[in-house]
């Protein structure tokens, strides 16, 4: 889980294990300002809301790295 504390002092999120984003998750990330968002699965979501995650976050200029592992 993500500590709301600490997401507004972040510019980079690199998440460890098969986690993956909820478009709500996504939200929040693009929303904080951040530029770069890295995973170590193949995809930063899951089906079924792969497409509308990665939407929310490259519209908001927010880079990824998939599949790090």
């Amino acid at each position: 889980m993500i500590n709301p504390e600490i997401i507004d002092k972040v510019q980079r999120l690199l998440l460890r294990g098969g986690g993956t984003l909820s478009p709500y998750a996504a939200y929040v990330l693009a929303d904080a300002g951040l530029c770069l968002v890295g995973v170590e699965g193949v995809s930063v979501s899951s089906a079924p809301y792969d497409e509308q995650v990665h939407r929310i976050l490259l519209s908001a200029g927010v880079a990824l790295l998939e599949g790090l592992d």
